[in-house]
């Protein structure tokens, strides 16, 4: 049965990439690769240039800052009528106060941050809990990006496990030709020869003890950070005290696999991740990984990572150290790390978000 479904364009708006636009992006490619009919419903006319603009769109001028408003200071949920084309399905890909009438709503809770550690995100804790509790209520199921966050969902909202689907995130990403250095020579990196970070330079992704772990070691091998600079980034930069430490706010999507691919290796100790893509993005091209022990990143990495305490800065340093200078384990986590990636396939993801649309009762 062909079904009609409608995806909220919150994040796909965004002109840069984030984990929750990534998702929608692989959400709206499976829809298609499934034959579903999918409309994007957009706060904005979207330039014919723009990737958005090869779906069916429909625009409510700026439906999510008025619905936000409105429910932020009112408490009033907004609902819409849509008559053209017909909506069986409206998935929200993060929580919204937006219902559609004569739909059935799916929502979904990439990570409960906010509520887990407040002190780590600038997010309105108040509006943000209210904001789940009315999409726990109104949706016919949750998906969710792993089972860390099913577990958040369960325990601070008392919520049926039966309705909670988990949906991991697929790569796109595979090793390439490694014979093209021209895009780490245009950043003067030699291939092999420093370490990597990508993500959002913010309390939560730990990008300070990173850097303090690394001029702790004092190596030779430069430390590359790859993302834009977001809450308290001043904070997370302040103790730079080398040239060693090279920053890149942005670089494309065919830039970062080479980044990806030709780093030592990569190192991801953030405070808790929802999913944590970039981990699967670097084991993808087989680059040995540190990350933390907690939240979702071991039901991500496995057996294919170096695991730290990512609130102890001497154990991040001491790894890295390990890393850096023991050939035969990066030889080997670069093995396991490919394996490893080869579980999170389109395939797998495109099977699961069948089921799940399929089980919906329509």
């Amino acid at each position: 049965m062909s079904l009609n479904v409608l995806v909220d364009g919150y994040n796909l708006e965004l002109p840069q990439g984030t984990g929750i636009k990534t998702y929608s992006e692989n959400l709206l490619s499976a829809l298609k690769h499934l034959g579903y009919s999918t409309t994007v419903l957009t706060s904005r006319q979207i330039n014919p240039q723009e990737p958005l603009a090869q779906y069916q769109l429909l625009t409510k001028y700026k439906c999510y800052r008025v619905s936000n408003l409105l429910f932020k200071g009112l408490g009033i949920k907004s609902q819409f009528k849509i008559k053209q084309p017909n909506i069986d399905i409206w998935h929200a890909t993060y929580p919204l106060p937006i219902t559609i009438k004569n739909t059935l709503k799916i929502t979904t809770i990439h990570d409960l941050i906010p509520l887990k550690l407040p002190h780590l995100t600038l997010d309105n804790k108040r509006f943000f809990k209210e904001l789940i509790n009315i999409s726990l209520q109104e949706s016919h199921c949750i998906v969710t990006v792993s089972e860390s966050t099913k577990k958040d969902i369960i325990e601070l909202f008392n919520y049926p496990e039966e309705k909670i689907h988990i949906t991991y995130q697929p790569t796109i990403f595979r090793k390439i030709d490694s014979t093209n250095n021209n895009i780490l020579e245009k950043y003067q990196l030699e291939k092999n020869n420093y370490i990597l970070f990508v993500g959002a330079i913010e309390p939560k992704k730990n990008v300070q003890r990173i850097i303090e772990a690394y001029q702790q070691l004092r190596l030779k091998q430069p430390l590359v950070i790859i993302g834009k600079k977001a809450w308290l980034w001043q904070e997370e930069l302040k103790n730079i005290n080398t040239s060693s430490v090279i920053l890149l706010d942005y670089v494309s999507k065919q830039e970062l696999q080479y980044f990806y691919q030709g780093a030592t290796c990569f190192i991801f100790p953030s405070l808790y991740e929802g999913f944590g893509l970039p981990v699967l993005e670097a084991m993808s091209f087989g680059t040995p990984v540190i990350t933390s022990n907690i939240s979702s990143l071991p039901e991500v990495a496995g057996d294919a990572a170096l695991y730290v305490d990512p609130y102890n800065t001497q154990d991040i340093a001491e790894k890295l150290n390990y890393l850096i200078n023991n050939n035969e384990l990066r030889e080997k986590l670069a093995k396991a790390a490919q394996q490893r990636a080869k579980i999170f396939t389109m395939e797998k993801y495109l099977q699961k978000i069948a089921e799940i649309y399929q089980n919906l009762g329509i």
